[in-house]
């Protein structure tokens, strides 16, 4: 992609990370982001929909750069200690102000939570399905239930004004989510 492209490409989403700060996104018009991001409505429409468009990237873009993260890991040993993805994930999510604005903040983080779910779940029950003998559905239940609560626990650790250090927390959610795998791929059915 072209240098000049991909910067117009880059301004239009960082204007509306900006523009979330106050405005939610159907507030957000796509004359008010070209102008935020200094380019003009057509240069927007050379890349983007609509401002929900915009929004929909910057998610795909925060699912893939968690994936990225967490391939960098060995998943097998994970299953007994997966607390230095966790506390990696942990830093990726509290640095970025990216994360912050679309994962933690009410209007934004409904769809950008479900897309995590989905797509972590579809990476984690292919790593760990062929080393599972039970019943497929209480597996994908387990998988539900792990990943949700961790998201759920950043989600709450987040807007509760951080109420216990980051690092505490990541070591709180490693240690549940170690019981539980280990668990599951144990028992096979509970």
């Amino acid at each position: 992609m072209d240098r000049r492209i991909r910067k117009s490409r880059e301004a239009i989403k960082q204007a509306v990370v900006d523009l979330l700060d106050d405005n939610t996104i159907e507030q957000l018009s796509v004359t008010r982001i070209a102008k935020e991001a200094d380019v003009n409505r057509k240069t927007f429409y050379n890349h983007f929909f609509s401002p929900q468009d915009v929004l929909s990237t910057l998610e795909d873009d925060l699912t893939e750069r968690t994936l990225t993260v967490m391939r960098r890991f060995d998943y097998h040993s994970l299953s007994t200690n997966p607390q230095p993805l966790i506390k990696t994930l942990s830093r990726e999510f509290d640095e970025s102000l990216l994360f912050r604005r679309l994962l933690f903040e009410q209007d934004t983080s409904s769809r950008l939570i479900q897309k995590l779910k989905r797509t972590l779940k579809e990476e984690l029950t292919e790593v760990y399905r062929a080393r599972y003998s039970g019943d497929e559905a209480a597996f994908s239940y387990a998988l539900s239930f792990i990943i949700s609560g961790a998201l759920d626990c950043y989600q709450e650790w987040y807007r509760s004004g951080r109420n216990m250090p980051l690092e505490r927390l990541s070591r709180y959610i490693g240690a549940l989510i170690a019981e539980g795998i280990q668990s599951v791929l144990e028992n096979g059915e509970t």
